[in-house]
Protein backbone atom coordinates (compact mmCIF):
# COMPACT_ATOMS: atom_id res chain seq x y z
CA UNK A 1 0.00 0.00 0.00
CA UNK A 2 0.94 3.38 -0.55
CA UNK A 3 -1.31 4.75 2.03
CA UNK A 4 -3.22 7.45 3.43
CA UNK A 5 -1.15 10.08 4.51
CA UNK A 6 -3.06 12.08 7.41
CA UNK A 7 -0.70 13.61 9.24
CA UNK A 8 -1.24 17.02 10.52
CA UNK A 9 2.54 18.07 10.62
CA UNK A 10 2.95 16.80 6.80
CA UNK A 11 1.48 19.45 4.48
CA UNK A 12 2.35 20.78 1.28
CA UNK A 13 4.15 24.07 2.10
CA UNK A 14 5.16 26.80 -0.50
CA UNK A 15 9.07 27.13 -0.85
CA UNK A 16 11.11 30.22 -0.03
CA UNK A 17 11.66 32.37 2.43
CA UNK A 18 8.68 34.80 3.24
CA UNK A 19 9.16 38.71 3.08
CA UNK A 20 6.67 39.84 5.55
CA UNK A 21 6.97 39.56 9.28
CA UNK A 22 4.29 39.75 11.87
CA UNK A 23 5.24 43.84 12.32
CA UNK A 24 3.68 43.83 8.94
CA UNK A 25 0.92 46.22 8.10
CA UNK A 26 -2.14 44.97 6.17
CA UNK A 27 -5.04 47.25 5.01
CA UNK A 28 -8.55 46.32 6.01
CA UNK A 29 -9.39 45.80 2.81
CA UNK A 30 -6.25 43.56 1.90
CA UNK A 31 -7.89 41.53 5.66
CA UNK A 32 -11.11 41.38 4.06
CA UNK A 33 -9.88 39.79 0.53
CA UNK A 34 -7.68 37.03 2.39
CA UNK A 35 -10.55 36.40 4.90
CA UNK A 36 -13.14 35.99 1.92
CA UNK A 37 -10.10 33.71 -0.02
CA UNK A 38 -9.84 31.36 3.32
CA UNK A 39 -13.60 30.98 3.33
CA UNK A 40 -14.15 30.12 -0.13
CA UNK A 41 -11.26 27.79 -0.01
CA UNK A 42 -12.38 26.00 3.12
CA UNK A 43 -15.73 25.56 1.44
CA UNK A 44 -14.43 24.34 -1.92
CA UNK A 45 -11.95 22.04 -0.20
CA UNK A 46 -12.69 20.39 2.75
CA UNK A 47 -14.48 17.27 2.90
CA UNK A 48 -16.84 18.34 5.41
CA UNK A 49 -16.10 21.62 6.81
CA UNK A 50 -19.08 21.43 9.55
CA UNK A 51 -18.50 18.20 11.12
CA UNK A 52 -18.25 19.33 14.54
CA UNK A 53 -19.97 23.35 13.61
CA UNK A 54 -22.36 23.99 11.98
CA UNK A 55 -22.62 26.27 8.59
CA UNK A 56 -24.49 29.28 10.27
CA UNK A 57 -21.93 28.97 13.13
CA UNK A 58 -19.33 29.28 10.60
CA UNK A 59 -20.99 32.00 8.56
CA UNK A 60 -21.93 34.23 11.73
CA UNK A 61 -18.28 33.49 12.98
CA UNK A 62 -16.80 34.86 10.07
CA UNK A 63 -18.93 37.24 9.43
CA UNK A 64 -18.29 38.87 12.98
CA UNK A 65 -14.65 38.61 12.47
CA UNK A 66 -14.63 40.41 9.36
CA UNK A 67 -16.98 43.00 10.66
CA UNK A 68 -14.08 43.28 13.57
CA UNK A 69 -11.63 44.73 11.22
CA UNK A 70 -11.98 48.74 11.00
CA UNK A 71 -8.70 49.79 10.11
CA UNK A 72 -5.10 48.70 9.37
CA UNK A 73 -3.31 46.20 11.64
CA UNK A 74 -0.19 43.75 11.54
CA UNK A 75 0.06 40.46 10.43
CA UNK A 76 0.20 39.41 13.86
CA UNK A 77 -2.90 40.49 14.49
CA UNK A 78 -4.70 38.77 11.52
CA UNK A 79 -2.91 35.72 12.32
CA UNK A 80 -5.27 35.69 15.62
CA UNK A 81 -8.35 36.39 13.15
CA UNK A 82 -7.25 33.79 11.13
CA UNK A 83 -7.32 31.11 13.77
CA UNK A 84 -9.93 32.16 15.54
CA UNK A 85 -12.03 31.44 12.17
CA UNK A 86 -10.46 27.67 11.66
CA UNK A 87 -9.91 26.18 15.17
CA UNK A 88 -13.72 26.38 15.32
CA UNK A 89 -13.86 23.43 12.98
CA UNK A 90 -12.13 21.62 15.83
CA UNK A 91 -10.30 19.43 12.64
CA UNK A 92 -6.55 19.04 13.69
CA UNK A 93 -5.98 19.16 10.27
CA UNK A 94 -7.13 22.76 9.26
CA UNK A 95 -5.28 24.85 11.18
CA UNK A 96 -2.39 28.06 10.72
CA UNK A 97 0.75 26.41 9.21
CA UNK A 98 2.95 26.23 12.02
CA UNK A 99 6.02 25.42 10.11
CA UNK A 100 5.91 28.28 7.98
CA UNK A 101 4.86 30.39 10.79
CA UNK A 102 8.16 29.52 12.26
CA UNK A 103 9.95 30.36 9.04
CA UNK A 104 8.29 33.65 9.41
CA UNK A 105 10.04 34.06 12.80
CA UNK A 106 13.65 34.70 11.64
CA UNK A 107 12.79 37.51 9.41
CA UNK A 108 14.96 40.43 9.62
CA UNK A 109 17.72 38.65 11.40
CA UNK A 110 15.32 37.53 14.43
CA UNK A 111 16.45 35.32 16.97
CA UNK A 112 14.18 32.12 18.45
CA UNK A 113 14.52 30.30 21.64
CA UNK A 114 14.45 26.52 21.16
CA UNK A 115 13.04 25.74 24.79
CA UNK A 116 11.16 22.75 25.01
CA UNK A 117 7.86 23.19 28.05
CA UNK A 118 5.32 21.01 29.60
CA UNK A 119 1.98 22.50 31.33
CA UNK A 120 1.08 20.51 33.82
CA UNK A 121 -2.01 21.27 36.32
CA UNK A 122 -1.88 25.22 34.58
CA UNK A 123 2.30 25.43 35.45
CA UNK A 124 4.46 26.09 32.65
CA UNK A 125 7.28 23.50 33.54
CA UNK A 126 10.94 23.25 31.43
CA UNK A 127 11.23 19.77 29.90
CA UNK A 128 14.86 21.00 28.23
CA UNK A 129 16.78 23.57 26.46
CA UNK A 130 19.28 23.22 23.58
CA UNK A 131 21.94 24.75 25.86
CA UNK A 132 20.78 22.29 28.80
CA UNK A 133 21.07 25.17 30.69
CA UNK A 134 17.95 25.46 32.54
CA UNK A 135 16.90 23.30 35.37
CA UNK A 136 14.43 20.42 34.34
CA UNK A 137 11.08 20.58 36.24
CA UNK A 138 11.53 23.87 36.98
CA UNK A 139 8.65 26.49 37.25
CA UNK A 140 8.74 28.79 33.76
CA UNK A 141 7.76 32.24 35.41
CA UNK A 142 8.54 34.67 32.73
CA UNK A 143 10.62 35.29 29.50
CA UNK A 144 12.02 38.84 29.25
CA UNK A 145 9.75 40.50 31.42
CA UNK A 146 6.59 38.48 29.67
CA UNK A 147 4.74 36.42 31.68
CA UNK A 148 4.44 32.73 30.96
CA UNK A 149 1.04 31.90 31.21
CA UNK A 150 0.74 34.56 29.15
CA UNK A 151 2.33 33.43 26.15
CA UNK A 152 0.80 30.03 26.94
CA UNK A 153 -2.48 31.25 26.84
CA UNK A 154 -1.36 32.84 23.14
CA UNK A 155 -0.12 29.52 22.60
CA UNK A 156 -3.46 28.04 23.19
CA UNK A 157 -5.25 30.43 20.83
CA UNK A 158 -3.10 28.97 18.02
CA UNK A 159 -3.31 25.28 18.83
CA UNK A 160 -5.29 23.38 16.74
CA UNK A 161 -7.77 20.62 18.16
CA UNK A 162 -9.57 17.45 16.94
CA UNK A 163 -13.33 16.92 18.40
CA UNK A 164 -13.02 17.64 22.09
CA UNK A 165 -9.21 16.39 22.32
CA UNK A 166 -8.31 18.71 24.71
CA UNK A 167 -5.20 17.40 26.11
CA UNK A 168 -4.43 17.06 23.05
CA UNK A 169 -4.70 20.66 22.50
CA UNK A 170 -2.49 21.49 25.36
CA UNK A 171 0.03 19.06 23.95
CA UNK A 172 0.10 21.50 21.40
CA UNK A 173 0.47 24.35 22.49
CA UNK A 174 3.36 23.31 24.59
CA UNK A 175 4.77 22.49 21.39
CA UNK A 176 4.54 25.58 19.22
CA UNK A 177 5.33 27.51 22.65
CA UNK A 178 8.68 28.98 21.31
CA UNK A 179 6.91 29.88 18.15
CA UNK A 180 4.35 31.49 19.49
CA UNK A 181 7.05 33.24 21.76
CA UNK A 182 9.11 34.71 18.66
CA UNK A 183 6.00 35.81 16.66
CA UNK A 184 4.60 38.03 19.64
CA UNK A 185 7.24 39.12 21.27
CA UNK A 186 11.05 39.95 20.79
CA UNK A 187 13.12 37.12 21.09
CA UNK A 188 16.96 38.67 21.78
CA UNK A 189 20.58 36.96 22.06
CA UNK A 190 20.41 36.76 25.23
CA UNK A 191 17.05 36.16 27.39
CA UNK A 192 16.07 36.94 30.53
CA UNK A 193 13.99 33.87 32.02
CA UNK A 194 12.96 33.87 35.18
CA UNK A 195 12.40 30.05 36.80
CA UNK A 196 11.32 28.60 40.11
CA UNK A 197 13.78 25.31 40.71
CA UNK A 198 11.68 22.08 41.65
CA UNK A 199 11.48 22.03 45.29
CA UNK A 200 12.73 25.85 45.49
CA UNK A 201 10.06 28.67 46.17
CA UNK A 202 11.97 31.74 45.22
CA UNK A 203 12.47 32.79 41.57
CA UNK A 204 16.17 32.60 39.88
CA UNK A 205 17.48 34.50 36.82
CA UNK A 206 18.73 32.71 33.92
CA UNK A 207 20.43 33.88 30.80
CA UNK A 208 19.09 32.00 27.93
CA UNK A 209 20.85 32.33 24.23
CA UNK A 210 18.78 32.87 21.08
CA UNK A 211 19.77 31.30 17.58
CA UNK A 212 19.22 33.31 14.30
CA UNK A 213 18.21 31.24 11.20
CA UNK A 214 21.56 29.95 10.42
CA UNK A 215 22.80 28.73 13.28
CA UNK A 216 19.38 27.46 14.68
CA UNK A 217 19.02 25.42 10.82
CA UNK A 218 22.98 24.00 11.36
CA UNK A 219 22.38 22.69 15.04
CA UNK A 220 18.37 21.90 14.66
CA UNK A 221 19.75 19.72 11.72
CA UNK A 222 22.48 18.15 14.41
CA UNK A 223 19.54 17.30 16.81
CA UNK A 224 17.73 15.17 14.83
CA UNK A 225 20.32 12.81 13.82
CA UNK A 226 20.86 11.80 17.65
CA UNK A 227 19.38 8.48 18.72
CA UNK A 228 15.95 10.23 20.30
CA UNK A 229 15.09 11.13 17.05
CA UNK A 230 14.99 7.85 15.63
CA UNK A 231 12.07 6.79 13.84
CA UNK A 232 12.21 2.73 15.52
CA UNK A 233 14.06 2.15 18.81
CA UNK A 234 13.96 -1.41 21.09
CA UNK A 235 15.31 -1.51 24.57
CA UNK A 236 14.80 -4.57 26.74
CA UNK A 237 14.68 -3.93 30.69
CA UNK A 238 14.46 -6.53 33.46
CA UNK A 239 16.25 -8.66 32.49
CA UNK A 240 14.89 -9.60 28.97
CA UNK A 241 10.74 -9.64 30.80
CA UNK A 242 10.18 -6.17 29.07
CA UNK A 243 10.71 -4.50 25.93
CA UNK A 244 10.13 -1.30 24.72
CA UNK A 245 9.48 -0.20 20.86
CA UNK A 246 9.39 3.15 20.66
CA UNK A 247 7.56 3.95 17.08
CA UNK A 248 8.14 8.10 16.62
CA UNK A 249 6.36 8.42 13.15
CA UNK A 250 4.12 6.95 10.75
CA UNK A 251 5.67 9.12 8.00
CA UNK A 252 9.21 7.66 8.17
CA UNK A 253 12.38 10.04 6.20
CA UNK A 254 14.01 6.35 5.46
CA UNK A 255 11.19 4.24 4.58
CA UNK A 256 13.36 0.99 3.70
CA UNK A 257 15.04 1.64 7.51
CA UNK A 258 12.02 2.30 9.03
CA UNK A 259 10.16 -0.99 7.75
CA UNK A 260 13.50 -3.20 8.46
CA UNK A 261 14.08 -1.81 12.09
CA UNK A 262 10.25 -2.78 12.60
CA UNK A 263 10.73 -6.30 11.37
CA UNK A 264 14.08 -6.77 13.38
CA UNK A 265 12.62 -5.73 16.40
CA UNK A 266 9.47 -7.93 16.22
CA UNK A 267 11.71 -11.24 14.86
CA UNK A 268 14.28 -10.39 18.35
CA UNK A 269 11.01 -10.05 20.16
CA UNK A 270 9.98 -13.29 18.74
CA UNK A 271 13.33 -15.46 19.27
CA UNK A 272 13.75 -14.40 23.33
CA UNK A 273 9.70 -15.24 23.70
CA UNK A 274 9.69 -11.58 25.29
CA UNK A 275 6.53 -11.34 27.51
CA UNK A 276 5.84 -8.30 28.04
CA UNK A 277 6.01 -5.27 24.99
CA UNK A 278 5.58 -1.84 25.51
CA UNK A 279 4.61 -0.21 22.51
CA UNK A 280 5.54 3.80 23.01
CA UNK A 281 3.52 6.06 20.07
CA UNK A 282 3.64 9.37 22.52
CA UNK A 283 4.63 12.15 20.03
CA UNK A 284 3.73 10.20 16.96
CA UNK A 285 1.61 12.66 15.20
CA UNK A 286 0.88 10.25 11.86
CA UNK A 287 1.62 9.84 8.77
CA UNK A 288 0.41 7.11 6.30
CA UNK A 289 -2.22 4.76 6.70
CA UNK A 290 0.08 1.86 4.93
CA UNK A 291 2.66 1.72 8.19
CA UNK A 292 -0.71 1.36 10.30
CA UNK A 293 -1.58 -1.33 8.54
CA UNK A 294 2.07 -2.75 9.08
CA UNK A 295 3.20 -1.94 12.41
CA UNK A 296 -0.20 -3.61 13.62
CA UNK A 297 0.39 -6.75 11.58
CA UNK A 298 2.93 -7.63 13.89
CA UNK A 299 0.47 -7.68 16.86
CA UNK A 300 -2.89 -9.34 15.06
CA UNK A 301 -2.25 -12.30 12.94
CA UNK A 302 -5.26 -11.71 11.54
CA UNK A 303 -3.74 -8.23 9.97
CA UNK A 304 -4.80 -4.80 10.04
CA UNK A 305 -7.48 -2.94 7.18
CA UNK A 306 -7.46 0.69 7.30
CA UNK A 307 -8.67 3.05 6.82
CA UNK A 308 -12.34 1.62 5.99
CA UNK A 309 -13.10 4.39 3.66
CA UNK A 310 -11.65 7.76 2.93
CA UNK A 311 -14.03 10.86 1.73
CA UNK A 312 -12.41 12.38 -1.09
CA UNK A 313 -13.38 16.11 -2.44
CA UNK A 314 -11.91 17.48 -5.55
CA UNK A 315 -11.01 21.23 -5.77
CA UNK A 316 -7.77 23.01 -6.64
CA UNK A 317 -6.46 22.70 -3.82
CA UNK A 318 -6.75 19.03 -3.46
CA UNK A 319 -5.32 18.66 -6.91
CA UNK A 320 -1.98 20.49 -5.54
CA UNK A 321 -1.50 16.45 -3.69
CA UNK A 322 -2.29 14.45 -6.89
CA UNK A 323 0.61 16.17 -9.43
CA UNK A 324 1.52 12.58 -9.36
CA UNK A 325 -1.64 11.28 -11.28
CA UNK A 326 -1.70 14.35 -13.69
CA UNK A 327 1.18 13.47 -16.07
CA UNK A 328 1.13 10.96 -18.73
CA UNK A 329 4.23 8.50 -17.85
CA UNK A 330 2.29 8.71 -14.37
CA UNK A 331 -0.74 7.90 -15.60
CA UNK A 332 0.88 5.15 -17.77
CA UNK A 333 2.52 3.46 -14.36
CA UNK A 334 -0.29 3.33 -12.88
CA UNK A 335 -2.96 1.62 -15.05
CA UNK A 336 0.37 -0.49 -15.86
CA UNK A 337 2.31 -1.59 -12.68
CA UNK A 338 -0.86 -0.47 -9.64
CA UNK A 339 -3.98 -1.60 -11.41
CA UNK A 340 -4.46 -3.39 -8.49
CA UNK A 341 -3.61 -1.54 -5.62
CA UNK A 342 -7.05 -0.19 -4.15
CA UNK A 343 -4.94 2.87 -2.69
CA UNK A 344 -3.30 4.28 -5.58
CA UNK A 345 -6.67 3.68 -7.60
CA UNK A 346 -8.94 4.82 -5.19
CA UNK A 347 -6.66 8.70 -4.85
CA UNK A 348 -6.46 8.22 -8.77
CA UNK A 349 -9.97 8.29 -8.85
CA UNK A 350 -10.31 11.01 -6.86
CA UNK A 351 -8.47 12.84 -9.17
CA UNK A 352 -10.46 12.76 -12.09
CA UNK A 353 -14.11 13.79 -10.25
CA UNK A 354 -15.07 17.19 -11.53
CA UNK A 355 -14.01 20.43 -9.51
CA UNK A 356 -16.23 19.74 -6.22
CA UNK A 357 -17.34 16.66 -6.60
CA UNK A 358 -17.09 14.07 -3.79
CA UNK A 359 -16.55 10.52 -4.02
CA UNK A 360 -16.42 7.64 -1.03
CA UNK A 361 -13.23 4.52 -1.46
CA UNK A 362 -13.28 1.54 0.75
CA UNK A 363 -10.37 -0.38 1.69
CA UNK A 364 -10.83 -4.33 2.41
CA UNK A 365 -7.41 -5.45 2.04
CA UNK A 366 -5.25 -5.89 5.19
CA UNK A 367 -1.59 -6.19 5.44
CA UNK A 368 -1.26 -9.83 7.17
CA UNK A 369 2.45 -11.15 8.50
CA UNK A 370 3.86 -14.79 9.07
CA UNK A 371 2.23 -16.17 12.09
CA UNK A 372 5.85 -16.71 13.21
CA UNK A 373 6.69 -13.62 13.67
CA UNK A 374 3.59 -11.85 14.80
CA UNK A 375 3.79 -11.09 18.35
CA UNK A 376 1.14 -12.61 20.85
CA UNK A 377 2.33 -11.84 24.45
CA UNK A 378 0.78 -9.04 26.14
CA UNK A 379 1.67 -5.57 24.85
CA UNK A 380 0.91 -2.38 26.51
CA UNK A 381 0.40 0.94 24.42
CA UNK A 382 1.99 4.36 26.00
CA UNK A 383 -0.25 7.48 24.11
CA UNK A 384 -0.24 11.25 24.64
CA UNK A 385 -1.89 14.21 22.70
CA UNK A 386 0.39 14.28 20.94
CA UNK A 387 -0.43 10.90 19.10
CA UNK A 388 -2.54 12.58 16.12
CA UNK A 389 -3.93 11.66 13.07
CA UNK A 390 -2.38 7.92 12.05
CA UNK A 391 -1.11 7.17 15.75
CA UNK A 392 -5.02 7.70 16.40
CA UNK A 393 -5.91 5.55 13.73
CA UNK A 394 -3.52 3.00 15.32
CA UNK A 395 -4.47 3.74 19.16
CA UNK A 396 -8.49 2.81 17.86
CA UNK A 397 -7.27 -0.44 16.77
CA UNK A 398 -5.60 -1.49 19.71
CA UNK A 399 -8.44 -0.42 22.28
CA UNK A 400 -11.37 -1.80 19.32
CA UNK A 401 -9.21 -5.02 19.32
CA UNK A 402 -8.58 -5.22 23.22
CA UNK A 403 -4.94 -5.98 22.63
CA UNK A 404 -3.47 -4.70 25.67
CA UNK A 405 -3.76 -2.08 28.36
CA UNK A 406 -3.36 1.79 26.61
CA UNK A 407 -1.51 3.80 29.37
CA UNK A 408 -1.13 7.46 29.07
CA UNK A 409 -3.31 10.71 28.29
CA UNK A 410 -6.01 11.48 25.72
CA UNK A 411 -5.01 11.22 22.13
CA UNK A 412 -5.88 14.08 19.56
CA UNK A 413 -8.79 12.36 18.33
CA UNK A 414 -11.63 10.15 18.44
CA UNK A 415 -12.65 6.69 17.84
CA UNK A 416 -14.49 7.09 14.37
CA UNK A 417 -12.12 8.60 12.42
CA UNK A 418 -10.05 11.61 11.69
CA UNK A 419 -9.71 14.57 8.40
CA UNK A 420 -6.15 14.12 6.48
CA UNK A 421 -4.08 15.25 3.50
CA UNK A 422 -3.89 18.89 4.11
CA UNK A 423 -3.09 21.42 1.73
CA UNK A 424 -0.94 24.45 2.58
CA UNK A 425 -3.15 27.67 1.05
CA UNK A 426 -1.36 30.90 0.91
CA UNK A 427 -3.58 33.95 1.17
CA UNK A 428 -2.32 36.71 -1.16
CA UNK A 429 -2.06 39.63 0.63
CA UNK A 430 -0.85 38.37 4.37
CA UNK A 431 1.07 35.84 2.97
CA UNK A 432 -0.10 33.72 5.84
CA UNK A 433 -0.51 30.08 5.29
CA UNK A 434 -3.40 28.22 6.50
CA UNK A 435 -3.44 23.61 6.27
CA UNK A 436 -7.03 22.66 5.48
CA UNK A 437 -8.27 19.22 4.97
CA UNK A 438 -8.78 17.48 1.78
CA UNK A 439 -9.57 14.29 2.66
CA UNK A 440 -12.27 12.15 5.68
CA UNK A 441 -10.29 9.18 6.99
CA UNK A 442 -13.13 6.65 8.61
CA UNK A 443 -12.28 3.82 10.78
CA UNK A 444 -15.81 2.04 9.61
CA UNK A 445 -18.57 2.32 7.62
CA UNK A 446 -21.07 4.41 10.03
CA UNK A 447 -20.14 7.48 8.64
CA UNK A 448 -20.68 8.72 12.35
CA UNK A 449 -18.77 12.15 13.81
CA UNK A 450 -17.60 11.49 17.13
CA UNK A 451 -15.71 14.16 19.56
CA UNK A 452 -14.68 12.31 22.83
CA UNK A 453 -11.03 11.79 22.35
CA UNK A 454 -9.77 8.05 22.81
CA UNK A 455 -9.05 7.44 26.60
CA UNK A 456 -6.29 5.60 28.19
CA UNK A 457 -6.76 2.60 30.17
CA UNK A 458 -4.59 4.24 32.81
CA UNK A 459 -4.20 8.15 33.14
CA UNK A 460 -0.81 9.10 34.13
CA UNK A 461 0.08 12.62 33.94
CA UNK A 462 3.85 14.07 33.48
CA UNK A 463 4.72 16.35 36.74
CA UNK A 464 7.50 18.76 38.00
CA UNK A 465 8.80 15.90 39.78
CA UNK A 466 9.37 13.65 36.67
CA UNK A 467 10.88 15.90 34.54
CA UNK A 468 13.36 17.14 37.35
CA UNK A 469 14.09 13.61 38.24
CA UNK A 470 14.45 12.46 33.95
CA UNK A 471 11.90 10.16 34.80
CA UNK A 472 9.17 8.97 32.41
CA UNK A 473 5.94 8.42 34.90
CA UNK A 474 4.39 5.60 32.20
CA UNK A 475 7.29 3.49 32.70
CA UNK A 476 7.68 4.27 36.24
CA UNK A 477 4.04 3.13 36.62
CA UNK A 478 4.83 -0.42 34.67
CA UNK A 479 8.35 -1.40 35.85
CA UNK A 480 6.43 -1.13 39.31
CA UNK A 481 3.73 -3.46 38.63
CA UNK A 482 4.47 -6.77 39.38
CA UNK A 483 2.14 -8.10 36.79
CA UNK A 484 4.30 -6.77 34.04
CA UNK A 485 7.17 -9.04 35.52
CA UNK A 486 8.80 -12.05 34.49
Amino acid sequence: MIGVCIAWCLCISGNGQAEWSADSVLTKQQMWDDLDSLRKTIIDSHPNPFAFYSSVEFENNFQEIKNSIDTAATLRSFTDLVSNLVLPMRDSHTTLDFFSLHRMCFVNDNYFLPINIYNSNDSIFIESDWEDFLPKGSRLISVNGISSIEIYKQSLGYSCIEGDADDGQLRIADAIFPVVLAWNYKVLLENELQVIAFGEETEDTFIVKGYQKKEYKKISKLRSKRDSHQAVSLKILEGDSIAVLRVATFAPAERNKYKRDIRKSFRKLSKMDCKNLVLDIRDNSGGSSAWVEYLYSFLDKGGYNTPSNVIGKNSKLALQRSRLFNNGLSKLILRIFYKNDEDVQSFNRFARLPMGAIDTSYFLKPTIQKSNIVYKNKCILLINGLTASAGVDFTNQFKRKSRGLIIGEPCLGPVSGTFGNPVSFLMANSKLRVNIATIRYNYDNSFTYSRAAIAPDVFINTTGSNLFHNEDPALVYILSNSSFSK
